[in-house]
């Protein structure tokens, strides 16, 4: 990847595509993590409600 200033035009490009990796990259985390969570979250519902079935019983 070269950062020469030939012309502001290929600086400009090169910045905005390693923004974009970048950029692409905090999404897939932040969706992994908020896909994370909410199995997490579903887990412990099931989990909580498995609990609370077994004293009502």
């Amino acid at each position: 990847m070269s950062l020469r200033i030939r012309g502001s035009t290929e600086y400009e490009w090169n910045v905005m595509f390693i923004f974009d990796i970048y950029h692409s990259l905090f999404m897939l985390i932040t969706v992994g993590l908020v896909d994370m969570y909410h199995q997490w979250k579903t887990e412990t519902e099931k989990v909580n409600r498995r609990t609370s079935r077994m004293s009502v019983s």
